[in-house]
Parts: structure tokens; C-alpha cells; sequence
């Protein structure tokens, strides 16, 4: 069986109303993908869907992590993830994706929401691999790399005065010959 396959629903079987789905994303989900956009995470996806008479509104909640790289530290990090996303379902001759509606065919029975529950995720990873792993019960940051990095890898901040400026190799230099 295909792991996708846990991602169908049988929608002409559903009755109007708002139904709840659960979902459990791994690395073998994202495997299933050509270049994933992550290989490594533990997710719970929460699939409130809301049919109605004419359409249905799916909106994905999204609970877990992705172990990655600190882009401050270099530290192996569990990363939280946490996202909402609402997609829209109508019905035509011609099946059509647009931004947030997804146009289905009239005689669709089963919808597989796999790809969305991709594109969610995909959207809720932060931009920065960084989080407060203050409160952790182990902190596993690369204290070499911050220690390096002086006193900006600490967030503290530093005034114009006190920055060197990117000229300041260039003084004393002689450029006339």
C-alpha cells in the first residue's frame, strides 16, 4: 500500500456537515515526493473539513518538527512547525487550481489531500532554522560556533558607532603610484 493512500477521502460518502480527519506525517511521507522540500520531520495534521451543499472548505492545522541544521549554531535541532492553511473545494466541468480554490470534477468520489498536506507543511517551516532552546531541557547548541561568533550570535545588539565599517581595510592604502 502507498503511503499516500492513507491521504484519500472518500468525499461522496461524507455527509454535509463539518467533519474532523487525522493525520500522522514521516520521512516516509516525504519520501513519496520528488525533492521534498523536507526529508526529516514528525507531524500531526488536523483536517477540519466543512462540506457544504455547493462546496467544502478544508482547513489544515499543522503540529510537529523537522530535525535540521541551526543556521546559528550548526547544531542538529528539532525545529517546531506550526501552521494553518484554508483551501476551498467547488465543483466544474474543468478541474482548475487557483490560489486557496481547488475546482473538482462533479462525479469526484475520492479526494486525496496528500499534496495539499505537502504544500501546507511546506509553507509553515520558518524561513530560519533557529528557535529558543533556552527552555530545553537539553540545550544542544554549538557553543564553539557561538563563541566564535562573538557577541551577535547571543541576539545582543550593536550600535553603528561600535561596527566596523566594510572600508576600513582600505584605509592607510596608497593608490597612487
Amino acid at each position: 500500500m502507498n503511503v499516500l493512500d492513507h491521504f484519500a477521502i472518500p468525499y461522496k460518502g461524507l455527509g454535509v456537515g463539518l467533519h474532523e480527519l487525522h493525520f500522522q506525517v514521516d520521512n516516509d511521507f516525504f519520501a513519496s515526493f520528488e525533492e521534498p522540500v523536507l526529508d526529516n520531520g514528525n507531524f500531526e495534521v488536523i483536517l477540519h473539513l466543512d462540506k457544504r451543499i455547493d462546496h467544502s472548505i478544508l482547513t489544515f492545522e499543522v503540529m510537529g518538527h523537522t530535525v535540521t541544521t541551526c543556521d546559528r549554531c550548526t547544531a542538529e535541532i528539532k525545529l517546531p512547525v506550526n501552521g494553518e492553511y484554508t483551501l476551498h473545494l467547488k465543483f466544474s466541468e474543468s478541474e482548475v487550481e487557483e490560489e486557496e480554490i481547488v475546482y473538482l470534477h462533479p462525479d469526484t468520489s475520492i479526494i486525496n489531500v496528500a499534496k495539499y498536506v505537502y504544500d501546507v507543511i511546506g509553507v509553515s517551516v520558518p524561513m530560519t532554522n533557529i528557535y529558543d532552546c533556552e527552555n530545553d531541557p537539553y540545550k544542544n547548541c554549538n557553543e564553539q560556533v557561538l563563541n566564535r561568533l562573538g557577541p551577535q550570535a547571543d541576539d545582543e545588539q550593536i550600535s553603528n558607532d561600535e561596527m566596523p565599517s566594510p572600508w576600513d581595510g582600505l584605509k592607510g592604502m596608497n593608490f597612487d603610484n
